[in-house]
């Protein structure tokens, strides 16, 4: 249904591209240590300009960071956190580009999974879709060399995203809602790994000047809403 409206896609888009502006990745360190006791748990964050914290100044005050301080509270172990990300990655080029230097550290202990606006960005198929992240999570637990805990971060609401024009926003609001079934169909045929569900951002303070990407608070928010699932991951592992 949504090649129907490609015309009217590709117009809006262009005019999306003129007018909103085009942030940058968080800066600082890719790495990091959120206090707590004992040997540090090690997440590891991977993924697309979400997960490289487009939308905040550093990676601490972004996603990486938010979710490692959830962790920590949660468990009361010391959590680190490491980052793997690109804009403009697919489920496709992350796990061909960024999923094999996890093989450049030790393993972690749980990995969060932040993928699909730009396979939607693109018009996969849904299926297309669906077969990228499966084979995502099994290149992230070949290159871990275990079955290591993941966690799909679900779409985010696009039909709320406010530097969308209508009918853009609707159309890409029900095309992530389709995707996101798609993510929790691989979450529920495969062990260990979990689909998290995202409420609705509620405040404008959610999202970044650039109406598109997450404000450092609205990472905060997110990470709150990851956290309880990842530390639940990690104790059990």
């Amino acid at each position: 249904m949504i090649y129907l409206f490609v015309p009217i896609l590709a117009w809006q888009g262009r005019r999306i591209r003129a007018t909103v502006p085009r942030l940058p990745e968080a800066g600082g360190p890719t790495e990091g240590t959120a206090r707590g006791d004992g040997a540090p748990l090690r997440i590891a964050v991977i993924g697309d300009s979400t997960a490289a914290g487009v939308g905040a100044q550093r990676h601490e005050a972004a996603l990486p960071g938010y979710l490692a301080a959830e962790v920590a509270r949660h468990t009361g172990r010391a959590v680190r956190w490491r980052v793997l990300a690109r804009s403009g990655a697919t489920a496709a080029s992350v796990r061909h580009r960024l999923v094999p230097r996890l093989r450049d550290d030790e393993p972690p202990h749980a990995v969060s999974v932040a993928v699909g606006v730009n396979d939607l960005l693109r018009l996969r198929s849904l299926r297309t879709f669906e077969r990228e992240v499966a084979a995502l999570v099994a290149a992230v637990r070949e290159c871990v060399g275990t079955p290591v805990p993941v966690a799909l971060s679900a779409m985010p609401p696009l039909g709320m995203f406010p530097s969308l024009p209508q009918p853009t926003r609707a159309i890409f609001g029900r095309r992530a809602r389709a995707m996101d079934r798609r993510l929790r169909r691989v979450a529920d045929r495969t062990a260990g790994v979990r689909h998290v569900p995202f409420t609705a951002p509620s405040h404008a303070r959610f999202f970044a000047a650039d109406g598109f990407h997450p404000s450092s608070s609205g990472y905060a928010d997110w990470a709150a809403e990851l956290g309880p699932t990842v530390a639940e991951m990690v104790s059990r592992g």
